[in-house]
């Protein structure tokens, strides 16, 4: 009788989620909600941050694709409605939405630079809760820019025990090396962990993503691809950078995760690099945009999100 009942309830649900499904249907409008946060900025700079983060939005939606919408901040209130009509990929314009799109250019550790770290976390780990870093994390080969790799679903565990060991001193997150996961896992759900090399006093990184001009979703050698575009001050400083790191991996950076980390093989003069890695094509483009039209003031999220379906 109860596996009867429940096997009733699951058909109910799965009814409710189809028709919740079937309601919004591809290129129907749409209205997203979307929270600004204003505490990390002074009073007097909030205003002026706000409307930055509205114009890029707006900046963003326009490049995305071709749709009727329209951006409007809430009068007397911390929010941004954003209405859309005639887009397809709605989960990309999320993502495109939300992202901050903070981007940044790192040198790189290789494995074998920071193995004896790693081995003073894996016994400080086990020492402090029995739980052993490489009881998750695999290391990897010396001369790799991986320094290992893991099940996605072990990453907050990992997360917890590097803060951890940070927290105690055992490495300096700040001025030393920061640890940072690929932007996605592989098919088999495995992602790669780099070292990032921190080598400002004030923990800055090589080169940030201001000296972008322009960013275009292109097809190359390896698949679907970002191409860049520096101004004239970020070209002679990526020509610097890549001609003093002749032979190592450059790490790009968005958003702390490591899109992509190549081995400079060479001075790159004329200020074009290439993001390439596993892309779809659609994938490509929402980074282009978002690298295009720089990186949000003010982080905002979806709060929420109503289909206005069309009778």
């Amino acid at each position: 009788m109860k596996a009867r009942a429940f096997r009733c309830f699951a058909g109910v649900f799965l009814l409710m989620i189809m028709f919740v499904f079937q309601a919004c249907k591809r290129g129907d409008p749409v209205t997203f909600t979307l929270e600004v946060s204003t505490e990390f900025v002074a009073p007097d700079e909030a205003v002026d941050a706000y409307e930055r983060t509205c114009q890029i939005i707006e900046h963003r939606i326009d490049r995305f694709g071709p749709a009727d919408f329209s951006v409007k901040r809430q009068e007397n209130g911390d929010r941004i409605i954003v209405e859309v009509r005639g887009f397809d990929d709605t989960v990309g314009l999320r993502e495109m939405m939300q992202c901050p799109g903070r981007m940044e250019f790192w040198q790189v550790y290789e494995s074998k630079d920071v193995k004896c770290v790693l081995d003073e976390v894996d016994r400080f780990s086990k020492a402090d809760s029995s739980v052993s870093l490489y009881g998750y994390l695999s290391p990897m080969a010396s001369q790799d820019p991986v320094v290992g790799v893991a099940k996605l679903s072990d990453t907050a565990a990992i997360n917890k025990i590097l803060k951890e060991a940070a927290k105690n001193g055992l490495y300096d997150a700040k001025r030393e090396v920061k640890f940072l996961w690929a932007n996605k896992p592989d098919p088999n759900d495995l992602i790669s962990l780099y070292a990032i090399e921190v080598t400002a006093e004030d923990g800055t990184p090589l080169l940030d993503g201001d000296c972008i001009t322009d960013a275009l979703q292109d097809m190359g050698f390896q698949g679907a691809e970002v191409n860049m575009t520096m101004n004239s001050s970020g070209a002679r400083e990526w020509k610097r950078i890549t001609g003093e790191n002749v032979g190592r991996c450059l790490a790009i950076v968005i958003d702390n995760q490591v899109y992509t980390a190549p081995k400079v093989m060479g001075e790159i003069a004329g200020g074009r690099t290439q993001i390439t890695g596993d892309f779809t094509v659609e994938e490509a483009k929402v980074l282009a945009f978002i690298i295009k039209t720089g990186t949000l003031p003010l982080p905002v999220r979806i709060v929420n999100e109503v289909c206005n379906k069309e009778q």
